[in-house]
């Protein structure tokens, strides 16, 4: 078990976003994206993130690991029963916010900072941080809580990103300037887990069933 410690969440300010996914196939429910606060500040990691994270959106289905004995197992393709929108707040669908607390950016040590000129050595330069772990928090209101004035609810998660030992069966070793952080891979964990998350607050996923995050692992959240 992966244990992450508590980060500061509030790394930007929110932010909306236009557009929505294409409409799967038997996803009669609809939420929009109120808010994505805590991305980082350069464009191509943000990208990447986004572009992950609705991309899970317009998948059919999704792979679930069911608790057997103990463990989870897999199960069988679960039907994704979301559509997401973007923009401005809506009173008849769900509503979904989402805060990311990805660990410190971490500066080599004795090497010049990459200019923005070149936009893929200043991307990884910003993508190195100080381990391959994430915190969330994911925020969803149902429509009838609107209506009802209720406040939504709030799930937090911890994921992180192993690296693979070297061939020779050895652990790896840590990169003295931190790791090249996995932000495609981020992108789509989070919106598995925002939709675990719909999808149990809906009533759809029973509390012995989630959404496969691979290559991402579920981490404890340090609380």
């Amino acid at each position: 078990m992966y244990l992450i410690p508590i980060v500061t969440m509030l790394l930007a300010a929110a932010t909306s976003f236009p557009g929505s996914t294409p409409s799967a196939p038997g996803a009669p429910r609809l939420v929009q994206l109120v808010s994505l606060d805590g991305l980082p500040p350069d464009s191509l990691s943000r990208e990447e993130f986004l572009g992950a994270f609705r991309g899970v959106f317009a998948e059919e289905q999704l792979d679930v690991e069911r608790l057997d004995a103990e463990q989870w197992r897999p199960g069988l393709r679960f039907s994704n029963r979301f559509r997401l929108l973007e923009g401005t707040a809506a009173d008849d669908v769900w509503s979904l916010q989402v805060v990311v607390g990805a660990p410190p950016p971490v500066v080599p040590a004795r090497r010049k900072k990459p200019s923005q000129a070149d936009p893929q050595r200043y991307s990884a330069f910003q993508s190195r941080r100080s381990s391959r772990g994430m915190m969330l928090s994911i925020v969803t209101v149902s429509p009838a809580a609107k209506a009802d004035g209720k406040p939504g609810q709030t799930v937090p998660y911890g994921i992180a990103f192993p690296i693979a030992p070297s061939e020779e069966g050895s652990s790896p070793v840590v990169p003295a300037g931190g790791y090249v952080f996995p932000w495609d891979e981020a992108g789509r964990a989070a919106g598995r887990l925002a939709l675990e998350t719909l999808h149990r607050g809906s009533g759809d996923l029973g509390a012995d069933e989630r959404f496969r995050i691979a290559p991402a692992v579920r981490a404890a959240t340090g609380r």
